[in-house]
């Protein structure tokens, strides 16, 4: 999981447009970020977003439990 983090957060920070796809069994993806846009095509698992502060997540699809918790 870290590694999906880790680019996922070097695309942010390049001012990438970040589009996840068949993301519905990894958890606590797009963790500690402070900025940036992120789309979410399809379900995604829990702990998504979690430790944000000024990202913009948009889902299209479900989300299982805990979004964007301590954020």
């Amino acid at each position: 999981m870290q590694q999906v983090n880790r680019k996922i957060k070097e695309a942010v920070m390049k001012g990438l447009k970040v589009i996840i796809r068949n993301a519905e069994y990894l958890y606590g993806i797009t963790s500690d970020l402070k900025s940036g846009e992120i789309r979410v095509e399809g379900s995604v698992g829990d702990y998504l977003g979690v430790l944000n502060h000024g990202v913009r997540i948009l889902i299209e699809g479900s989300v299982s439990n805990y979004l964007c918790d301590c954020a």
